[in-house]
């Protein structure tokens, strides 16, 4: 069988999720069925927590997951954060005074919870293209002054994460960010902007489930298909990227699977249970 795999970490949506951010019922069969192998299951995403347990109903086994692009790390049983890697109130408010500039909408995962910048989304978001993939990011928000959310004691910024009117936007900010903090702007899509800390990422994440459950880094299968997966991808002992990922994850893959919409993730787990991988 070559490497014995003890732990599955899937990146969601493009991913785990098909084109309609739904879960796949045969990807949720390999995943139980790796399960009852005794394989551990964590869903890294860079959806904030309720976002994610959203499409996780279906996939119990999975006992943590990991949000905002490694920032958070939750159980979901009891929704405790175990591990946290905030942005600075004042890389944030940087972020921000820089997004003003530009046509975009501004999200910040705090806490756990999407919000919703009011003042960016009522001046920008009819006006955008947005893709019908963006738009359920609203109704998950709740309406804050976003400004004013991260400036409290109690607000834990998990991420920042903003959706420009077109991709050449998003290139120019992206660079002014880097100049001003040391921050990671990548995001799924050509149009977002998922920004965290620089050591809150995919990769770095798998390093720490590595050691809170006691797995080398050869027994994990890492699966996905964006620029902020790759790197989770290369560190993995079996990094899998989706054949609809883009050219930064399928680099970093020692195999590319099927696309999201035909369980792509489910045809390499059951290719390895079966002694086939």
């Amino acid at each position: 069988m070559g490497k014995e795999i003890k732990l599955i970490m899937s990146d969601l949506d493009g991913t785990l999720l098909d084109g309609n951010s739904r879960m796949m019922r045969g990807n949720v069969k390999a995943l139980k069925r790796a399960y009852k192998a005794g394989i551990k299951i964590v869903p890294i995403t860079g959806r904030h927590l309720a976002g994610a347990n959203y499409v996780l109903s279906s996939v119990p086994m999975a006992e943590y997951v990991a949000c905002c692009n490694g920032s958070a790390l939750y159980d979901r049983k009891n929704g405790e954060c175990l591990f946290r890697d905030e942005l600075s109130t004042e890389n944030a408010l940087k972020v921000l005074d820089i997004c003003k500039d530009y046509r975009c909408i501004t999200y910040a995962a705090v806490n756990g919870v999407f919000y919703t910048d009011r003042g960016s989304f009522d001046k920008n978001y009819s006006t955008m293209d947005v893709p019908n993939s963006y738009r359920p990011i609203a109704g998950w928000s709740k309406y804050e002054n976003i400004r004013q959310l991260i400036e409290k004691d109690d607000s834990h910024l998990e991420m920042l994460y903003v959706v420009f009117a077109d991709e050449a936007l998003k290139k120019e900010a992206d660079i002014r960010i880097k100049n001003a903090a040391d921050l990671n702007t990548e995001g799924a899509y050509a149009m977002e902007s998922e920004i965290t800390n620089a050591s809150a990422n995919k990769e770095n994440m798998l390093l720490r489930m590595k050691d809170i459950l006691g797995v080398d880094r050869e027994n994990i299968m890492a699966f996905g298909d964006g620029d902020n997966d790759a790197g989770m991808i290369r560190a993995a002992g079996i990094g899998v990227a989706m054949a609809n990922g883009l050219e930064s994850a399928r680099q970093a893959a020692d195999h590319i699977t099927l696309s999201n919409n035909e369980k792509g993730v489910a045809y390499i787990i059951n290719k390895y249970l079966d002694g086939e991988l």
